[in-house]
């Protein structure tokens, strides 16, 4: 891999590398200055034994060189310097020497930039090499006499974005540095792929009442893949622990209680990821005792109910069924269904403030109405029939058969069993006591608060 001016011998050698498969190629080298370009290993179909030129004439049985790069990421973070270190050891010889270069797989032209060490060398290619940047030895250190290894230390630069998987193309040489005996010169070559870093977190958002609370986020990364975690609203989301990390890390942080009887969001950047932060409203008439508490608040911060006026809430108040609509197509995403093309159901015209979202529910075949073409959009909503409503919601219109019957008031005959059982293996409902479910009363706002959260993980 050593190439001298005219007064000093010049050394020729094969080269394997491994790239996808076995190859083989020409690679030159000189004590003193850099090898020609495209000698990495990352140039196929060169000659490899030309003892005319005075190069390197691999022995019969070769020992194979220990070639080895050091500090290069498995996964890179964009913009990021690493030390690199290119290390040849394992077999006896006087002289040594390296070639290096970065190249993105689906290019094949340079990544990221190389930075000079002590005693290396760059240079650009040319021809079947252009756009790749080399770096080389500049000179040809004897081997460390303890390990007999040869180091070359320098820098490189990850690209600053993205760029898909690269590789580093290495080749290292171990030569006898004498005129007479070429033969036991070697060299061999390596690769070392890497990805860019890349993250995730646990979950997007997370919903608070009034009364603030406590949360994690999990961030998966690779090894070596730096992040950090900052609050966009320190007024009241607070990092407690993990706002930085490299590769799997947690992400702790607490949320300050509010006294207003609006809602409030914020965000936590995380590995360059926007978690929300959704805080409900203090509303007057649901005291931090009530024991719908929390998913009054939690329902509130999503948006899926305003209140019922002038900061209340009206917990214990029956749920009619056109506020059950409007309370799922929210809980589902929608806040602002189009306006039908005609008017569906006899009880329900343009003029009522629920008809989009009653419409919607239609659509999405979450009801039937209530027979005779009508909806009856003023009654309330039973236990038995809002389990029909979450399920369908959900996107189950055929729940199984259950194993057994699980709720002593709720039989085979209930045309809502299924839906029912279906509702208690999701865990949105625990019943109502004493092993019943109580399918005929009707559900107050405090209790739909609840199933709602439950169910769509509000």
């Amino acid at each position: 891999m050593f190439r001298r001016m005219s007064d000093r011998r010049k050394l020729q050698a094969c080269v394997f590398t491994i790239f996808l498969a076995a190859i083989s190629f020409k690679v030159y080298a000189n004590s003193s200055s850099a090898p020609p370009v495209g000698r990495a290993g990352d140039v196929v179909g060169q000659s490899c034994v030309d003892p005319t030129n005075g190069c390197h004439i691999l022995p019969v049985s070769p020992p194979t060189p220990t070639v080895v790069l050091m500090g290069a990421p498995s996964s890179y973070n964009p913009g990021q310097t690493y030390n690199l270190t290119v290390a040849v050891s394992g077999v006896a010889g006087t002289r040594g020497g390296f070639q290096m270069v970065v190249l993105r797989n689906s290019t094949m032209t340079s990544a990221g930039t190389l930075i000079n060490g002590a005693d290396t060398e760059l240079n650009d290619g040319s021809g079947p090499t252009v756009n790749r940047r080399y770096i080389s030895h500049k000179g040809a250190p004897n081997p460390n006499p303890s390990t007999n290894r040869r180091d070359w230390s320098f820098q490189w630069t990850a690209p600053a974005a993205s760029t898909g998987t690269i590789t580093f193309f290495v080749t290292g040489l171990a030569a006898l540095d004498n005129f007479i005996d070429r033969t036991n010169d070697v060299i061999a070559s390596i690769t070392q792929t890497s990805t860019p870093c890349s993250y995730s977190i646990s979950t997007m958002s997370q919903s608070f009442a009034a009364n603030g609370g406590t949360g994690s986020i999990n961030v998966t990364a690779p090894a070596g893949c730096p992040w950090t975690a900052v609050s966009n609203n320190p007024s009241f989301i607070t990092i407690t622990g993990g706002s930085n990390g490299n590769g799997n890390g947690t992400v702790m942080y607490s949320v300050g209680v509010s006294s207003s009887t609006t809602i409030r969001n914020g965000t936590i950047t995380v590995a360059g990821i926007t978690f929300t932060v959704f805080q409900g409203a203090a509303f007057l008439d649901v005291p931090q005792a009530h024991p719908f508490y929390t998913e009054i608040g939690k329902l509130s911060a999503r948006m899926v109910t305003l209140g019922c006026s002038a900061g209340n809430y009206c917990p214990d108040d029956v749920v009619t069924r056109q506020q059950m609509a409007a309370f799922i197509i929210r809980a589902l995403g929608d806040f602002n269904p189009p306006p039908p093309a005609q008017q569906r159901f006899l009880d329900v015209p343009p003029s009522n403030p629920f008809y989009a979202f009653i419409e919607e529910m239609a659509i999405r075949q979450i009801t039937l109405g209530c027979g005779g073409g009508n909806y009856c959009p003023g009654d309330p909503v039973l236990r038995d029939q809002m389990a029909a409503f979450i399920i369908r919601g959900l996107g189950e219109f055929n729940p199984p058969d259950p194993p057994f019957q699980r709720y002593l008031d709720v039989p085979p005959s209930n045309p809502f069993y299924r839906f029912i059982d279906r509702m208690a293996v999701l865990q949105i409902t625990l019943g109502c006591g004493g092993g019943n479910y109580c399918p005929s009363l009707a559900v107050t706002r405090g209790q739909m608060a609840a199933f709602l959260v439950r169910a769509f993980n509000l």
